[in-house]
Parts: C-alpha cells; sequence; structure tokens
C-alpha cells in the first residue's frame, strides 16, 4: 500500500498494489476514486478567488447590480470530474457563500483543451440575495446556456 500526499486535497490518496503469483494473463481491477477531496479542494480555491482584494472590489463595484464571480477549473484537478448540474448545485449551498461574500453568484466553466470553447458553465445562487438579483442571474444563465442552482 501507498499513500500519496498531495498538498492541494483535503485527504491523501491511497493506492494498493497487490503481486500474486500465477501464469495466466495479467488482468486490472480498477475502481472509482473517493472524490469528496479533490472537490472540496476545488470549491474551496473557487471560493477563495472572489475573497482576494482586488476580485471583491470587482463583486461590489456595480453599485447593488448582481455579479458573478466564473472561475475556470478546466485544469484544476479532479475538477473537471463534477457535471454541471452537480457543480451548481454544491456552490449554491456552500457554507463560504454567506451574506458578505462578494459576489451575487459564482460560477465555474471547463474549457475544451482541442478547441477554443467553454464544454459547460454551472452558477451557485445562494438564498440569501434579493428575488430581483436572483432573476437577473437565472435569466443571464439560461440565455447563455449555462447550468444554474438556486439555493432553495
Amino acid at each position: 500500500m501507498v499513500t500519496v500526499e498531495d498538498k492541494k486535497n483535503v485527504v491523501p490518496v491511497t493506492v494498493t498494489v497487490r503481486v500474486r503469483p500465477g501464469g495466466g494473463p495479467l488482468m486490472w481491477q480498477v475502481t472509482g476514486g473517493e472524490l469528496e477531496g479533490p472537490m472540496a479542494s476545488a470549491e474551496y480555491a473557487v471560493f477563495q478567488a472572489g475573497r482576494e482584494a482586488a476580485k471583491a472590489e470587482q463583486g461590489r463595484s456595480l453599485d447593488g447590480a448582481p455579479v458573478i464571480l466564473a472561475v475556470d477549473i478546466s485544469r484544476y484537478g479532479a475538477a473537471w470530474m463534477r457535471p454541471a448540474r452537480v457543480w451548481a448545485g454544491r456552490l449554491a449551498v456552500n457554507k463560504d457563500f454567506g451574506a458578505e461574500y462578494p459576489f451575487a453568484a459564482v460560477g465555474v466553466f471547463r474549457q475544451s483543451l482541442t478547441k477554443s470553447a467553454v464544454l459547460d458553465a454551472a452558477v451557485g445562487i445562494p438564498s440569501h440575495i434579493a428575488p430581483d438579483a436572483r432573476r437577473t442571474v437565472l435569466g443571464l444563465c439560461e440565455r447563455l446556456g449555462w447550468t444554474a442552482a438556486p439555493a432553495d
């Protein structure tokens, strides 16, 4: 058994290798890994991006108009493995998304590795934003084809 420490992930990853003698064909068995650690790490990074001083100032810059923070997660570890509908729901209810957060909504998007295109985008809308701001964000997401999830 080998434990791999990855500082950007919340928990270490354990890889178990068993070598058995035999004359038969070589076979592999692969099971899905636990994604909670890498996903929590990616979520933390997304919300921390909005707390950086210059970025937070941008979030508050439009005199109360709803501003969406959009973060590219294309190359952030295993973050690409979560589909847009799951990302949207998780962002909307994230504990770091309090009323003091400088953005009305938080979105993540993935870009294609082979062409200049956005594959999908997901936006989480917290329960504390005003109804008119919520409608504005939902309307924008609908027009852009982004997956949105309000926290209700």
